[in-house]
């Protein structure tokens, strides 16, 4: 059906600050939203397709890593990750 909804999770918004590590680039970077198997980063860096990354970000005051496949990209905008290496973990 047209304009269904792919997502495997629901996916929580949110506006945190991130840091990406796997991409080149200065510039703020936000995660906007979160799910147990994908998020968004707002970030005007071009990330390729089918990077692999490391997003590190505070959530309810706890440092974690966010490691996985970069699945969709807007350049000047932000990309989507998902396929999580594994669940979010401490820093």
């Amino acid at each position: 059906m047209a304009g269904e909804e792919k997502r495997r999770h629901v996916r929580l918004p949110m506006v945190v600050d991130c840091a990406v590590d796997g991409i080149s680039g200065q510039g703020a970077m936000r995660l906007s939203d979160l799910s147990l198997s994908g998020c968004y980063v707002d970030t005007a860096t071009s990330v390729a397709l089918g990077s692999t990354v490391a997003i590190a970000a505070v959530l309810k005051d706890q440092p974690v890593v966010l490691t996985g496949l970069v699945v969709h990209s807007q350049p000047r905008i932000g990309f989507g990750q998902c396929r999580f290496n594994r669940p979010q973990s401490k820093v």
